[in-house]
């Protein structure tokens, strides 16, 4: 447990220091007070108080789109570097020296990974929060808000841990790009079964393989974008949830095995 705690520690001070991090935090707040700016022009020019509170909605959905799409983006990059900056800088040997299981430092560095974007994400969410409910006059955070943060941070595990087994094979510019258009595939997929519904008698193999054995990115998002403006919880994805856990337990496992065999010289 202290070797995995070390570790994780050393994860966030490296990273900490990542340039990308701290151009995109650079953007983001950039783009949330050029967002900001007009919104408070929108508030202007409407005096009744059904019109400033749908802007509000609707302003909430963007901030809410803009800082879920930057987590996402940010977690590709982490996670095709985190490990394979071991690799690259030849420390990897090195660290495992110290009699660290290969499974407890391949966790570490998830997690450690994981942390950073859940750091960003609720940073800017929070400051999303407080934009929206200074304008509209009101506190806008509630329990749906609450739960579809947990629901994306939980979507960017899955992403961190993807990249990070994809960088062992791919250079940093074709995980990246390998993961944009493996997100969109899964989620092409979870439309496709949410509309038609599953069986296991459809032609449809290559979206069923991946309905099947990757977590329901799309369906748990889209849930999430939902609870935004759902201050009451009257449904709930507990069957894309179990097969969220149970298919990324499934990965991890996998990925884990895979590199426990893989040459580190």
């Amino acid at each position: 447990m202290i070797q995995f705690k070390t570790l994780v520690l050393d994860t966030l001070k490296r990273e900490y220091k990542n340039k990308f991090l701290y151009f995109l935090t650079f953007l983001s707040i950039i783009i949330l007070l050029a967002l900001n700016y007009g919104l408070e022009i929108f508030l202007r020019s409407f005096k009744d108080s059904a019109s400033i509170i749908n802007i509000g909605q609707r302003s909430l959905e963007i901030y809410y789109y803009f800082i879920n799409s930057w987590s996402f983006v940010l977690a590709v990059v982490l996670g095709s570097q985190i490990i394979r900056t071991d690799f690259s800088l030849k420390m990897i040997g090195q660290i495992l020296s110290f009699d660290i299981k290969r499974s407890t430092y391949l966790y570490a560095r998830l997690v450690g990974g994981w942390l950073i974007v859940f750091i960003y994400y609720l940073l800017f969410f929070i400051i999303a929060t407080i934009t929206i409910s200074f304008h509209l006059d009101t506190f806008e955070l509630h329990f749906g808000l609450i739960l579809a943060f947990i629901l994306s941070s939980l979507l960017n595990f899955f992403v961190i841990l993807m990249s990070v087994f994809l960088s062992l094979y791919l250079n940093k510019i074709a995980t990246t790009m390998t993961m944009f258009l493996f997100i969109a595939v899964i989620s092409y997929s979870n439309v496709a079964f949410s509309t038609q519904g599953f069986s296991f008698y459809q032609t449809d193999f290559i979206n069923q393989f991946f309905y099947i054995l990757f977590p329901h990115l799309g369906l748990i998002n889209k849930w999430a974008s939902v609870y935004i403006f759902s201050s009451e919880i009257k449904a709930f994805p507990f069957l894309d949830l179990i097969h969220f856990f149970i298919t990324t337990g499934v990965w991890a496992t996998a990925f884990s095995l895979t590199f426990r065999k893989r040459d580190i010289t």
